[in-house]
């Protein structure tokens, strides 16, 4: 079974969170998926309110639901 961390979604928001206000096409330069796979996955964080994308460069950045997320989160060893 494969790790949550190498999912798709928890490796474009490891990248989104490292490289800031990132947009979609350098975004598809840190990571091996097709633009409409991230297409598809930038929507879903969205939906997640995990990212949002800023209205004057549709830059995406994470939220402060992110934060929640993994600050609330329990880690087994």
């Amino acid at each position: 079974m494969p790790a949550i961390a190498d999912s798709p979604l928890a490796r474009s928001t490891e990248v989104i969170g490292i490289h800031g206000p990132i947009k979609l096409r350098d975004l598809e330069a840190h990571v091996s998926f097709s633009r409409s796979a991230l297409q598809r996955i930038c929507a879903q964080l969205e939906a997640l309110n995990w990212a949002r994308r800023r209205v004057s460069d549709k830059a995406y950045v994470l939220t402060y639901a992110t934060d929640d997320f993994f600050a609330s989160a329990r880690f087994a060893p």
